[in-house]
């Protein structure tokens, strides 16, 4: 590298780096602010029956079932939103955004730190290429661009800053210890992931900052202390939370062994997707869940020696050792024996994930190729990653099209079909969507969705044999939804069957809330199927 180039890139990649990384931020997904609320937000923010909050607990509440329960930091977020913004998308986009090069700008200051105090000649372009190039890596568009992902965002984010204060504590202790503490208690009332925060904080500090353990504590004890109190603060939003059916802890769905043994063949696929970000999908339903241990054995054999690995040069004090064990932290509490049955397989889980392997790639191509290296391959990449990232976006521009690209990548995954179906019909593209419906149960033949929406559909069509047998299935697959049971009586009292109309009626005036316009139609419609029996 001549001196002009080397000049030129020691200013980019110092002053000139942060608003480079902003910029580059901005424009990667400048195209997918207008993208539509889809899948987890329709619960977590258009379905939310407490925004706007009308008391001072709803801004840091959400209902229950929904990705924000039990995480008073995201509700907040959400409710001050919808306090700004309203019901325009645009607005929530701009700040899953704005928070996405908020996490860029730390980890640009975390590794420049790092760096720094470890002693190495070129902390700068090593910094810079980091955030750039994990800043624009497609693979954390699902984090990005799902605005009920927000939580991903706000504990990467506290993560992020819990280390970057820590490493400032070193040497002014205020206001950065208060700001740390501070930080991760914020993370722990995002999301479950900043559980290991304290853990990595007090081995960052003995590997980059104090030298060994013993000097860590005497250094920094009451800082320790404090970030461990923090957990606290975790141990009360998992009491008060309420996520429904997507957490099983041992339950038949899923295992705790059969979850370990599943997460091995994600962990692994994960890391495809970090060299080779495709096909990417916003949903895993139907991922295959492993019985047998001897299916995954390759996979898991590539996790163990990571780990092993990483424990060895952990050990040993070496950095590369310390970021595979953020890896692994940070992906332990969604990608071990918890079985998250709602959600087996979620890209958003590698967003924060990512960085220490970034970090890693960019620090091997600095080592053993050199700084010449290292500028080619963030000038080459950094063009690449940003037009694969804009193109993944266009994916996200419409609720069809995302779902499009979800069945492209999963063929075999009903859920996607069955939201395909969804947006088909909002579009009124009636006939695509009973395709996609029927595309559903062929991979899923008890899919109480797809035959709801089937049976919705032929109603529609004036076919009430085929509505019946649909609304049949789905009430056989759920026999307590409500609006399953009040659709099936509806139709069987259209075609004269009283008696089965009156059975699935008065099942939901049993079912059904203290919803006065509710309970008047289904019981209107009971009375008339007992005046024609």
């Amino acid at each position: 590298m001549n001196a002009r180039t080397q000049s030129l890139w020691n200013v980019l990649s110092g002053r000139a780096a942060p608003l480079l990384v902003i910029a580059a931020c901005a424009l990667a997904y400048a195209n997918a602010l207008a993208g539509p609320f889809v899948f987890d937000d329709l619960p977590a923010i258009v379905e939310n029956e407490l925004l706007p909050p009308t008391t001072f607990t709803e801004w840091f509440s959400a209902p229950a079932g929904s990705t924000a329960s039990g995480r008073p930091l995201v509700a907040f977020s959400f409710a001050l939103n919808h306090a700004l913004f309203g019901e325009v998308v645009t607005g929530w986009h701009a700040t899953n955004l704005i928070l996405h090069a908020l996490c860029a700008l730390v980890l640009l200051g975390l590794t420049r730190e790092t760096l720094t105090r470890t002693g190495h000649e070129h902390p700068g372009p090593i910094a810079f290429a980091v955030a750039l190039l994990w800043s624009l890596h497609p693979l954390l568009t699902d984090a990005v661009n799902l605005v009920a992902s927000r939580s991903e965002l706000l504990v990467s984010l506290a993560y992020l800053l819990v280390l970057y204060c820590l490493s400032k504590a070193a040497t002014a202790k205020s206001p950065w210890t208060l700001l740390c503490v501070l930080a991760c208690a914020a993370g722990m009332a995002s999301k479950e992931v900043m559980v290991s925060a304290p853990l990595i904080a007090f081995a960052w500090d003995r590997t980059f900052l104090a030298g060994s353990w013993r000097a860590a504590w005497t250094a920094r004890r009451g800082l320790h202390l404090s970030l461990a109190v923090t957990w606290l603060v975790l141990v009360v939003c998992v009491l008060t939370s309420d996520r429904g059916d997507s957490v099983s802890l041992g339950g038949t769905v899923v295992s705790t062994w059969e979850s370990l043994c599943t997460q091995a063949g994600a962990i692994v696929h994960y890391l495809r997707l970090l060299f080779w970000p495709a096909p990417l999908s916003i949903d895993y339903a139907g991922w295959p869940v492993v019985r047998d241990f001897t299916q995954v054995l390759p996979q898991a054999l590539v996790l163990l020696a990571m780990g092993i690995i990483a424990l060895r040069r952990f050990i040993s004090r070496h950095a590369d050792g310390l970021l595979l064990v953020v890896f692994f932290a940070i992906l332990w509490p969604s990608s071990s024996v918890i079985p998250l049955t709602g959600e087996l397989v979620a890209e958003h889980r590698m967003y924060l994930a990512s960085a220490p392997l970034v970090v890693l790639v960019v620090m091997a191509v600095q080592r053993y190729l050199g700084s010449s290296a290292l500028l080619a391959a963030t000038v080459l990449l950094a063009p690449v990653l940003l037009m694969t990232t804009r193109d993944r976006n266009e994916d996200w521009s419409s609720a069809r099209a995302i779902w499009q690209s979800a069945t492209e990548a999963r063929p075999t995954n009903a859920r996607a079909w069955n939201s395909l179906g969804v947006a088909h019909k909002v579009e009124g593209r009636l006939k695509e969507a009973g395709e996609a419906w029927h595309e559903a149960l062929a991979h899923e033949p008890d899919d109480y969705h797809a035959h709801g929406n089937l049976g919705k559909h032929y109603a529609r069509g004036n076919d009430a044999e085929r509505s019946i047998q649909h609304f049949g299935r789905a009430v056989e697959a759920r026999p307590n939804d409500l609006e399953l049971r009040y659709e099936l009586g509806s139709i069987l009292l259209v075609t004269g069957d009283a008696e089965g109309a009156e059975e699935h009626l008065s099942a939901a005036l049993r079912l059904a809330p203290d919803s006065w316009e509710f309970r008047e139609k289904a019981e209107r419609r009971l009375a008339r199927a007992r005046q024609q029996r």
